[in-house]
């Protein structure tokens, strides 16, 4: 199954970016932040995902998201 995005919220004048997966995991953005610590991933239950595979699909669907949607770092 393909990872998604489901939704996406902006806070603080877009200098934080909530974006909200199918399997109910979260992502969250910081776009000033260096590239390397941009992305933040967390579980349904607000766990830190240290999984470097569950990240990279994330990532990939953050990515996608962006792209679909003409989203600007």
């Amino acid at each position: 199954m393909l990872l998604s995005v489901t939704g996406c919220e902006y806070q603080q004048d877009g200098a934080k970016r909530i974006y909200t997966m199918t399997n109910k995991s979260v992502a969250i953005e910081y776009p000033a932040y260096p590239k390397k610590s941009q992305l933040r991933f967390y579980d349904s239950r607000g766990y830190a995902i240290n999984k470097a595979s569950l990240k990279t699909e994330m990532k990939q669907a953050v990515e996608r998201h962006k792209a679909k949607f003409g989203v600007k770092p």
